[in-house]
């Protein structure tokens, strides 16, 4: 289990399914400045740290492939991002940008990133990932696919009839009742579960891995900064883990 602290929140996560890189958006709301690391999920490694650029605060991340960053300039507090830029993280330099036109979506099937320049978001005119250039491409809405790709934990809570099997599994695995809730996955090489269970008067979190012959892989506490409610505390990307415990820190684990 690889570990990663970061100085400020975990904003955005993003992953380069084609270089298996992962991309924290981190941003420091006292200091008004926003960075982002980049880790290698094969390496276990950093292929950037604290990359920030000239705009301190109002920019954001929209996209990560290949081993280039898409970015797009905030509005405040305004939906809208006008003004977009493609970094190349190899290069460490801008491949090229467009300043005066506002983002609407990139389309990753197509290569090409959607912009308009109108507020209203009409007259969408398609422009190369790679070149930056305006390319001939009608405009389809397109969802992309990630069934396959990113599995996301199911939520079972004491109302559920699974609810008893999976607090019955933690107790002879671990010797813990667990209580309230389980956000659980059923991966092809194991078994990933988060559980809330009392210790010393205090509920605590653990995360449990095993094999699917359920032998333990992992088991460990979440020292959380806050109280879990979502399916979006940990996926699972190409046989990795990954964990959110804390917004200031994200745990990568290999299932393989």
């Amino acid at each position: 289990m690889q570990k990663y602290q970061t100085k400020a929140n975990i904003w955005k996560i993003l992953v380069d399914e084609i270089n298996d890189y992962l991309l924290l958006e981190i941003r420091d709301a006292e200091k008004q400045e926003v960075s982002f690391d980049i880790l290698s999920l094969g390496s276990q490694g950093y292929i950037a740290q604290n990359l920030n650029f000239w705009e301190k605060w109002w920019i954001s991340a929209r996209a990560i492939i290949g081993g280039k960053i898409l970015l797009a300039f905030l509005q405040g507090d305004s939906p809208l991002s006008k003004g977009v830029m493609l970094y190349d993280l190899h290069k460490k330099d801008f491949i090229w940008q467009n300043m005066s036109m506002y983002f609407h979506s990139f389309d990753e099937a197509n290569n090409c990133v959607y912009l308009s320049q109108y507020t209203e978001m009409t007259h969408l005119r398609a422009y190369d990932l790679d070149t930056g250039q305006a390319i001939e491409r009608e405009y389809t809405l397109l969802k992309k696919n990630t069934e396959n790709t990113y599995v996301y934990p199911t939520i079972y809570t004491e109302k559920n009839p699974y609810f008893a099997d999976l607090q019955n599994f933690v107790n002879i695995k671990t010797n813990h009742i667990a209580t309230k809730e389980f956000f659980y996955i059923e991966h092809a090489k194991a078994i990933v579960l988060l559980y809330e269970t009392e210790i010393k008067e205090k509920f605590v979190y653990f995360l449990l891995i095993t094999d699917i012959a359920g032998n333990i892989r992992v088991h460990e506490s979440l020292e959380q900064d806050k109280k879990l409610g979502n399916e979006d505390i940990f996926f699972i990307v190409k046989d990795y883990l990954i964990l959110l415990p804390h917004t200031k820190q994200i745990w990568i684990y290999h299932l393989a």
